[in-house]
């Protein structure tokens, strides 16, 4: 027999039990996750528990949806679905998801393999098309070409070569010359995350950030945080944040996390991309919805994101550090 219980500190060890066989399971970030967001009485997640055996789990994190017109209303972004293989193809999954549709007005989410789409879509959840994106900007193309892939030095040389034909038009675009704009007011730090911003912005996030989730999202562990090398820009006009890494293949990255700005577009993009390359940096990396619609990007990777409930009367904003999956990368990495 199936039976759903809602995520609490008793089961919470079967929770990351369930999690370890997907192949990550640190506690004390998904404790904080889970367990320790700010809300009073909302499920926080479930498991399905196949004759008493946990088979199958589903975390929900309580946000409020705010509409363009200002109204605001109950939401979740549901993450960390996962079925164990022995229970798949007996619907456990849809269970979970329709569970969550009970929970709020408004459900969102990123299910990433083609499956867990299609189920979601059974679930009754429909996909929002053209808004998120994940960007990456090349702004050392023949560098990014040449050390991204094995080979032998004659083929990674071509492969140099391609990049810098194909990608030149996008570092032109963005203006890389000694004259194009770019700001001397960037931070650099070790620590948690910059959340503080004292700039009006043009476009909000579609999940509101109450000071609530503010203080619930600085108080992400320090094992997650304080590993990354996280850096700011601050104008007049904009203040952008994120961190900087470097990937397998010997490469240095600037992720945008967040930007709060009067402006968008090209002219905005053009200036944080020089701003960062002065510190080095081989491409960068971000969530387009966020105001940053660059018709140059180098590469452009469409988000599958779901959600359950009413038509959705605009624009789905979001930024990086509303969507769960940027924490998990750089809380297991």
């Amino acid at each position: 027999m199936l039976e759903l219980k809602l995520l609490a500190d008793e089961n919470f060890p079967h929770f990351i039990t369930l999690l370890k066989e997907r192949g990550e399971a640190p506690e004390d970030y998904y404790r904080w996750k889970y367990l320790e967001q700010p809300v009073h009485g909302h499920p926080t997640g479930f498991i399905a528990y196949l004759d008493n055996i946990p088979v199958g789990c589903i975390g929900i994190i309580n946000r409020l949806y705010l509409a363009p017109d200002g109204k605001e209303y109950p939401a979740t972004w549901f993450a960390d679905w996962f079925v164990t293989i022995t229970a798949r193809g007996k619907g456990i999954g849809e269970v979970l998801m329709k569970e969550v549709r009970k929970t709020a007005a408004y459900n969102f989410g990123i299910p990433g393999p083609l499956k867990a789409q299609q189920v979601c879509s059974s679930a009754g959840y429909t996909k929002i098309t053209g808004v998120l994106e994940e960007v990456t900007i090349y702004i050392h193309p023949f560098k990014c070409g040449y050390l991204r892939g094995s080979g032998s030095h004659l083929k990674r040389l071509v492969r140099g070569v391609k990049n810098s034909a194909i990608f030149f038009p996008t570092i032109l675009k963005l203006n890389f010359s000694r004259s194009a704009p770019y700001s001397q007011n960037i931070t650099l730090d070790d620590g948690a995350l910059p959340l503080q911003a004292s700039i009006s912005s043009a476009l909000s996030p579609s999940l509101k950030r109450t000071k609530e989730i503010t203080a619930w999202l600085g108080k992400m562990p320090a094992s997650a945080t304080s590993r990354r090398n996280w850096w700011t820009i601050q104008t007049k006009e904009f203040y952008c944040w994120g961190f900087f890494e470097m990937d397998f293949w010997g490469l240095r990255k600037a992720i945008i996390f967040e930007v709060v700005s009067r402006q968008n577009g090209n002219e905005l993009i053009s200036v944080i991309c020089k701003t960062l390359s002065r510190q080095g940096i081989d491409m960068v990396k971000y969530v387009s919805s966020f105001g940053l619609h660059y018709s140059h990007a180098t590469y452009k990777y469409q988000l599958p994101v779901f959600y359950s409930g009413p038509k959705l009367p605009g624009e789905f904003v979001l930024s990086s550090l509303d969507k769960e999956s940027s924490w998990r990368e750089f809380a297991m990495n």
